[in-house]
């Protein structure tokens, strides 16, 4: 346990050797974490990816390796949970659109179009 002691330190100083070695550590698990909540592996990787982002940029605020793999997993989980919100937004979006072109459709379709303004 004494290396992740002395890479969580070196996170803090900003030795991005210490984030590498974070990345060794977990990327694979959350990668697969991520994979098994949106079925989705390239965004499962950028989640990953993201989540490290957020590591680094909160880096000073850790004190033991096992709030880094909470964090890491907590914000993967955040961010996958927030893709499947807005992926479920653009799937109602783009129903009521389809639905709103198939009643328009209809109307084309079996309406009487009268026009005021011929010209012959």
């Amino acid at each position: 346990m004494m290396d992740f002691d002395r890479e969580v330190i070196s996170l803090q100083e900003g030795k991005e050797s210490a984030l590498c070695f974070f990345m060794d550590q977990y990327s694979h698990a959350l990668h697969f974490y991520a994979y098994k909540i949106i079925k989705n592996q390239d965004i499962a990787r950028e989640m990953v990816s993201d989540a490290f982002v957020k590591l680094w940029e909160k880096k000073e605020n850790f004190q033991a390796s096992e709030s880094i793999k909470s964090f890491l997993y907590l914000v993967v989980r955040n961010l996958c949970l927030d893709h499947l919100k807005s992926s479920r937004v653009r799937f109602q979006h783009n129903e009521e659109l389809l639905s709103d072109l198939e009643s328009n459709d209809e109307n084309i379709k079996g309406g009487k179009t009268t026009c005021t303004n011929s010209i012959i």
